[in-house]
């Protein structure tokens, strides 16, 4: 999202936009519902980007949560990367061999298609899959440190989020 945010300064600087119309506008940015967003509750810190999730944006979304969680114990709750088509399972696979695991870290799977994460991170000790999000609610609600969310938006991976408490979506629950 910073990449983003310094390239839409760089073309508003290119289309004639003053820079204090920029400075002026840029602090009331805030990123839509579900994305990129930072909360804290419950002792916990999480970070929440439950809109879309696609190879790129879990490796970007992964970055920022590393630095935010700091020494902290880091549980990741991943749903599944949905529309990846014929490599859906390397891509997932792949994710769980990025994925830079420490003593007392945990990983949440949700959905079917995240299963081959587990295949990529090897210790499965520390991994638990569920095919709906309600049913990793316990491990959540029971972690203490940083809270990672990410996952296609079916898997509603925001209902884990205690400050979310209302579901935002017409889809059923499992």
């Amino acid at each position: 999202m910073a990449r983003n945010v310094a390239l839409a300064v760089l073309a508003a600087c290119e289309l004639g936009v003053s820079v204090q119309e920029i400075s002026e506008r840029l602090p009331q940015y805030r990123p839509s519902a579900l994305r990129g967003k930072r909360l804290q509750g419950r002792g916990r810190t999480y970070f929440v980007d439950c809109y879309n999730a696609n190879p790129a944006s879990m490796a970007d979304a992964l970055s920022f949560f590393h630095r935010l969680a700091g020494a902290k114990p880091r549980l990741y709750v991943i749903g599944g990367m949905e529309e990846l088509g014929n490599d859906s399972e390397r891509f997932h696979r792949e994710l769980g061999q990025s994925l830079p695991l420490r003593s007392g870290d945990r990983v949440v799977l949700v959905g079917e298609s995240a299963r081959p994460v587990q295949d990529g991170i090897g210790n499965l000790e520390r991994v638990d899959f569920f095919n709906c999000v309600e049913e990793g609610r316990p491990l959540v609600d029971e972690f203490e440190g940083a809270v990672f969310l990410k996952g296609s938006r079916e898997h509603r991976l925001e209902m884990l989020v205690p400050t979310a408490g209302e579901d935002h979506s017409n889809e059923p629950q499992c």
